[in-house]
C-alpha cells in the first residue's frame, strides 16, 4: 500500500502523514529533528520511545544520533529536568555519549546553574577520550556563577 492510500484509508490531517512514511534511521532523526524544530516537546519524546523500540535495543549505535537531537531540543526549550533523564537513559540503553551530548548536556547545566554538574560531564568527557573544544568552554563560562 502506498503512502496516498494511507492517506485516504485513515483520512488523517497532514502532518500526521509524516509518520506514515518508512520507518528507517535516517526517517527517524528527520522526524524528531521536525517535532523540536516546532517545539512539539511532548510529541518528540513520545516519538523518540518509537525509535527507541525500532532501533535503538536492537543496534545501540543508531541511538546517539537520536538522542543527541533530543537533548538539543529539550536544552533549547529549557527542559533540563528531562534533559537529564533522557540522558540517563541514553546511557543505560547501551548508547554512547559523544562530544555533541556532553556539549549539549554542560549548556544544560548553564540552564540550570549547576557548575558542579557542568565540571562532572567535563570529567566524564575527557575520560571517554573526547578533548574540549571551544563550544564547551563557551558552554561551561555560562554557568560560573556571577
Amino acid at each position: 500500500m502506498r503512502n496516498h492510500e494511507k492517506r485516504d484509508q485513515f483520512k488523517c490531517p497532514f502532518w500526521k502523514l509524516v509518520f506514515l512514511v518508512e520507518h528507517n534511521h535516517v526517517n527517524e532523526l528527520i522526524k524528531l529533528k521536525s517535532l523540536g524544530e516546532e517545539g512539539m516537546i511532548r510529541e518528540m519524546i513520545q516519538y523518540l520511545h518509537v525509535a527507541e523500540n525500532l532501533f535503538i535495543y536492537s543496534n545501540p549505535s543508531l541511538g546517539t544520533d537520536m538522542y543527541n537531537i533530543v537533548l538539543h531540543y529539550l536544552v533549547e526549550a529549557q527542559e533540563s529536568n528531562m534533559a537529564i533523564e533522557v540522558f540517563k537513559k541514553m546511557k543505560l540503553c547501551g548508547c554512547h555519549p559523544d562530544s555533541t551530548t556532553y556539549n549539549t548536556m554542560i549548556d544544560c547545566c548553564s540552564v540550570i546553574r549547576s557548575y558542579r554538574s557542568a565540571s562532572l560531564l567535563i570529567a566524564m568527557m575527557i575520560r571517554e577520550g573526547f578533548c574540549p573544544v571551544v563550544c564547551t568552554y563557551t558552554a561551561l563560562i555560562k554557568v560560573l556563577p556571577v
